[in-house]
């Protein structure tokens, strides 16, 4: 089965197109899910969590504090570079464990999307894939995309940008680009989707 990782900046719109794909009848594995889960209560990462960055980490109810996360990590590149020691192998153990529950009905998908927001920053997720795709878009939009989500300011949403692979080193990775700039209508989005959703179809059964 082909395997498509999708990768693109903070804001650049890989929940929209791989839902989009998903209307299509592609199956997705969406990375950040599988995150949530694992920071929700009596989730697998909070005993680390809990550990390596003490109770003030936890909301009440013993989640994953992600306001205070979020703002403390991109503060600090040790903190985060040690939340992403915790989380990023066990994000690839449970997501290879949902390939695995594909495979065994194989029959049903032609190629698989697995979201991936840091693929190109980890090199433990670059030989997972058999095809690159990034989800692209200038720098302005993507401020002006994601400062319009709860507690996130500008200040934060910079250091966000800081911290993620540059995007002309991110579409040089790339094998197939979507153009998701502020000037990209919906039916020129989900034309390009169309279009690539064709592409993997015919060539996924070489994989």
């Amino acid at each position: 089965m082909l395997k498509i990782g999708l990768t693109g900046g903070i804001g650049s719109g890989k929940t929209t197109v791989s839902n989009m794909l998903n209307n299509l009848g592609v199956k997705i594995i969406d990375t950040d899910i599988i995150s949530h889960s694992l920071t929700t209560p009596n989730g697998e990462a909070i005993p680390l969590i809990k550990k390596y960055f003490g109770n003030q980490s936890l909301s009440p109810d013993g989640s994953m504090n992600r306001i205070w996360m979020r703002s403390y990590v991109f503060s600090n590149n040790y903190e985060r570079k040690k939340l992403e020691f915790i989380m990023h192998p066990l994000i690839l153990k449970k997501t290879k464990r949902e390939i695995e529950k594909i495979y065994n009905n194989c029959n049903k998908y032609h190629y698989l999307v697995i979201v991936v927001p840091l693929l190109l920053e980890s090199s433990m997720w670059i030989n997972m894939f058999d095809k690159i795709c990034v989800v692209d878009c200038d720098l302005q939009t993507q401020i002006d995309r994601t400062k319009n989500r709860p507690n996130m300011s500008l200040y934060l949403i910079k250091k966000i940008i800081k911290s993620q692979i540059k995007r002309s080193m991110r579409l040089r990775h790339a094998d197939y680009i979507i153009n998701n700039s502020y000037n990209i209508k919906y039916y020129e989005l989900i034309k390009q989707i169309k279009c690539y959703h064709k592409i993997w179809h015919e060539i996924s059964n070489t994989f």
